[in-house]
């Protein structure tokens, strides 16, 4: 808003100088987020030293020459809480009461022939921003009131404004140019008796200081001072946060209630809901692998496989031995594996052994050689195995007539 508002009274002229411009450090911090936005108010009369008050807490040097400021003045500056983490950011106000317009010239053309004299138009004012055009109170965090120790009037104005300022917002008031001691016109018991009446009716702080923005003697103290308003920000957040979660406690009990309250807290239906559950899994067909072992293939449907790239002498002789070996013990199997045939030999085999040891009992030592002897030759014999004859080496007696013949 202020932006917006600065951009419609922008002036094309050189009334007071612009404060400084927000640094690259404070840019950079900015950036990450901000935990607490802090306004701070500076309010006084006139030629009390509030510009200089406000350059000097953005770090800059003591100005010996005095400009009226003609509008509100806002800046930020560097501050943390005690090293803390949080990111603050605070903006100091330099509030105008009321604000020096400006009179512009009205645009018309200028007639050389006219008779009568024209009649002379005022200039229209434009609009300056002041403590007249915005309420600069509101979202305010705390107030800085000025006075000049050798000035009368300065005090009056400070006593006038305090009785304004919002009772619950934390109030200095800084005494300035306290290095001229000996031009000194308002004294300590004026100002104790001020702050008496202001303390009976406001509930934030007040208390009264003394700078010199000379040497920047009371800048130390701003600096603390600024910490109350910043506790009574995070004080108010916590008070929110509490809120919240005592409502979010009444909310959670309530939903307890409601489930207590409902059928799914019941244990017999609890029970029945788990049984329909796993009726519904039961009642779902599984496909489980079956343990019958499957016939096996005869590789190329009975006939060979030969590569292509083969030598044609190779695939004769590949033919040859598929018709003669292969072949004949295919159809004596009737069309299975003959090691699928074999294994119901094998297991009537071990079962008439098993007879055979239950009737003799224990066996000689000589019984004993001559039937490890007979295992032995059987495990030694080979197993005629088509596969394997097919691709087992075989001499090659090759007749060209025959393949001409093919």
């Amino acid at each position: 808003m202020f932006s917006a508002l600065k951009k419609l009274t922008k002036l094309n002229d050189d009334r007071c100088p612009a404060p400084m411009p927000m640094s690259s450090s404070l840019q950079k911090k900015f950036s990450r987020g901000v935990h607490f936005n802090m306004k701070i108010l500076i309010k006084g009369d006139r030629n009390v030293g509030k510009s200089c008050l406000l350059q000097r807490l953005q770090g800059g040097a003591f100005i010996e020459e005095y400009v009226p400021t003609d509008q509100i003045q806002v800046a930020p500056i560097h501050w943390t809480y005690k090293n803390t983490d949080y990111i603050v950011k605070v903006e100091v106000w330099e509030v105008v009461d009321k604000g020096r317009t400006k009179k512009k010239a009205p645009l018309g053309l200028k007639l050389e022939n006219q008779t009568t004299p024209a009649v002379q138009e005022d200039g229209y004012e434009t609009p300056v921003l002041d403590a007249t055009f915005l309420d600069v109170y509101k979202n305010s965090s705390g107030v800085i009131l000025m006075l000049d120790i050798t000035k009368t009037w300065t005090f009056e104005y400070v006593v006038k404004e305090l009785s304004r300022v919002p009772a619950d917002l934390p109030v200095v008031i800084l005494g300035n140019h306290c290095d001229m001691q000996h031009h000194r016109q308002v004294h300590p018991h004026h100002i104790e008796q001020a702050l008496h009446h202001a303390k009976l009716t406001r509930t934030a702080p007040v208390r009264y200081a003394e700078s010199s923005m000379r040497n920047g003697f009371g800048l130390r103290l701003l600096h603390k001072f600024f910490n109350v308003p910043f506790l009574r920000l995070q004080k108010t957040s916590l008070l929110e946060q509490l809120q919240r979660n005592q409502k979010d406690i009444e909310e959670t009990e309530k939903e307890l209630d409601d489930f207590q309250n409902s059928e799914e807290s019941h244990y017999e239906s609890f029970v029945d809901r788990l049984a329909n559950k796993r009726r519904q899994n039961n009642g779902q067909t599984e496909i489980r692998p079956s343990n019958d072992r499957s016939p096996s293939i005869v590789l190329g449907a009975g006939k060979p496989i030969i590569p292509p790239n083969v030598n044609p002498l190779v695939r004769y002789a590949c033919f040859k031995r598929f018709v003669e070996v292969i072949m004949p013990v295919y159809q004596q199997s009737g069309g299975e594996d003959p090691d699928v045939s074999k294994e119901p030999d094998i297991k009537t085999e071990k079962k008439h052994k098993k007879k055979k040891s239950k009737d003799r009992g224990d066996y000689s030592d000589k019984s004993d050689r001559k039937e490890r002897k007979h295992k032995s030759k059987k495990s030694k014999e080979k197993k005629t195995n088509p596969q394997q004859d097919l691709l087992a080496p075989a001499p090659i007696d090759f007749n060209y007539e025959e393949y001409d013949s093919l």
